[in-house]
């Protein structure tokens, strides 16, 4: 897995590609730690990621408690949107599908 990270104005943009799963969680979670310092806010930008699971799903989540809700997820395809749906975490998440 790739992740790309950015942290401009307090905000957080971080894209991973490939697949998220319990072997490639720890390194999102190790992205998210190192740009968590310097961000209010967190953008999960999904536009290349081709699977999420639920160890996937549940850092996601970590980010959201810790940055008090100031998490977004934009450029979802349809199978991980589906995923966030049947969770019920797209209820609590602001998640945009890709166009």
């Amino acid at each position: 897995m790739i992740i790309k990270k950015s942290v401009s104005d307090k905000t957080a943009t971080i894209r991973p590609e490939g697949w998220l799963d319990t072997s490639s969680s720890p390194e999102l979670h190790s992205a998210i730690t190192e740009v968590s310092k310097d961000a209010d806010k967190i953008v999960f930008d999904f536009g290349a990621l081709n699977y999420i699971s639920s160890a996937g799903i549940r850092e996601v989540v970590v980010a959201f408690k810790e940055k008090s809700g100031n998490v977004s997820v934009i450029n979802a395809s349809d199978e991980v949107f589906d995923v966030f749906r049947m969770t019920g975490i797209d209820k609590k998440i602001n998640i945009k599908l890709k166009n």
